[in-house]
């Protein structure tokens, strides 16, 4: 053959293998190998004579998910009615609550559950020896009125109670003492939180004995003031007992000075707790 005929036929197939459509080839990657590997396996064992080629077929139908046994059992179609079903289970634990609650709503519920109610009572008496010397030596007798400041702080469930109570008791015989005075009580049945905090803070008024006039003023030392001239004494031990009204918690203070002497008595009175509660 002649040269030039050799360099023509050599362009032809040139321009031959230019225009015929070339097919792109990739490189699969680790996990591609794995599953065709299991394909091939998987086909063996079965006694499968096709094989599966990329060429011939797609990947997906020749080669088999690797997380598929050998049955053809995805177990990923397991997952969504699982999820499914644990979104059921939660809705119905939020809900069955609230159905409940909307149904008691209907009837209000009247319950009755035993609470204390605390009582003040208060007793003044003179302690002072020049008075009942004079008491003796005097026709007329001794006329007191008094009134004694007492701080209390009573809290509980259902009520809450700080302040100052002025206790105030006229007219009576400070040789003698007092007759017990309520002097306050809770506004409302409560809970048993203990025994409240009693405190008397200041003692004003006079002693009358005929025409001669006997001024008492007596206050509580506090941080910062002056020491007052008549001073009431800090509370002696608290007493524990029970009477015809009830348990009660007492404590006696006295003045320094003009020795009068105040007596508190903290009552627990039994009593139901009324509640209406929808429930």
């Amino acid at each position: 053959m002649r040269p030039g005929a050799i360099c023509a036929w050599r362009g032809i197939l040139k321009q031959a293998e230019r225009a015929r459509p070339r097919r792109v080839h990739r490189n699969l990657t680790s996990r591609e190998q794995n599953e065709n590997v299991a394909s091939e396996s998987i086909g063996r064992t079965h006694g499968q004579s096709e094989k599966c080629s990329p060429s011939r077929k797609p990947v997906s139908r020749c080669v088999p998910n690797s997380r598929q046994s050998a049955t053809g059992f995805d177990p990923r179609w397991i997952w969504p009615p699982v999820k499914l079903t644990l979104a059921l289970l939660g809705a119905l634990m939020v809900a069955a609550p609230n159905c409940i609650a909307a149904q008691d709503s209907r009837s209000p519920v009247t319950a009755d559950r035993p609470g204390v109610t605390h009582a003040l009572y208060v007793t003044i008496k003179s302690d002072d020896p020049d008075l009942t010397d004079s008491q003796h030596s005097s026709v007329e007798g001794h006329t007191a009125t008094l009134t004694a400041k007492i701080r209390i702080s009573d809290h509980s469930q259902e009520t809450n109670f700080f302040g100052d109570v002025p206790a105030t008791v006229s007219d009576f015989d400070p040789i003698k003492g007092s007759r017990e005075q309520k002097v306050w009580e809770d506004a409302e049945c409560h809970h048993e939180r203990g025994f409240p905090k009693m405190t008397v803070v200041s003692i004003a008024g006079s002693i009358m004995n005929g025409q001669h006039k006997l001024t008492i003023d007596a206050r509580a030392r506090r941080i910062g003031l002056p020491l007052p001239a008549d001073e009431v004494m800090a509370a002696n031990r608290l007493a524990f007992g029970t009477d015809g009204r009830g348990s009660f918690v007492e404590s006696h203070t006295g003045t320094k000075k003009s020795r009068i002497l105040v007596d508190l008595k903290m009552y627990l009175l039994p009593c139901d707790i009324r509640s209406t509660e929808a429930r």
